[in-house]
């Protein structure tokens, strides 16, 4: 019979790999505690502190809506997940097929750099700054999770 003892953490495990039913035994180790002297114990004083901070929320005005996509410019904005393009791809067709005199851009097409998540808001401002220099009306974004 073949058997390898360890010693884990106080815990003997015995290994027979030929009985494949009880081929792992464990006996555990009975340790003794030190008595605790308890005579030279003081209170102790917690500071209790919220881990969530404090936000102060703001009102704020959403941006003005068309009130038709007539003869406006779309950008498509894609953050790279899976199917994203897909999704907004199909929904330009839609609109050029749709709306009369629509200029659908998909963003990711003329800069493939904003073809991802952001990573800081310096980024997430520079792909704002190429959106607004396409000249668009209206931006429609995907997850796509």
């Amino acid at each position: 019979m073949n058997q390898n003892i360890n010693k884990i953490y106080g815990i003997r495990v015995e290994y027979n790999p030929v009985d494949p039913v009880n081929h792992v035994k464990v006996y555990e180790r009975k340790w003794k505690m030190p008595k605790a002297d308890l005579t030279d114990e003081k209170a102790q004083q917690w500071e209790l502190i919220n881990p969530e901070g404090l936000v102060k929320i703001e009102p704020v005005e959403p941006a003005p809506r068309p009130g038709t996509l007539e003869n406006k410019t779309v950008v498509m904005r894609w953050n790279g997940k899976a199917n994203g393009d897909l999704y907004l791809n199909r929904v330009g067709d839609l609109l050029a097929e749709k709306v009369p005199g629509v200029n659908v851009i998909r963003l990711w097409e003329k800069h493939l750099s904003t073809a991802c998540i952001s990573q800081s808001p310096e980024e997430s401002m520079g792909v704002a700054r190429k959106i607004a220099d396409l000249g668009a009306d209206i931006v429609i974004g995907t997850n796509a999770d």
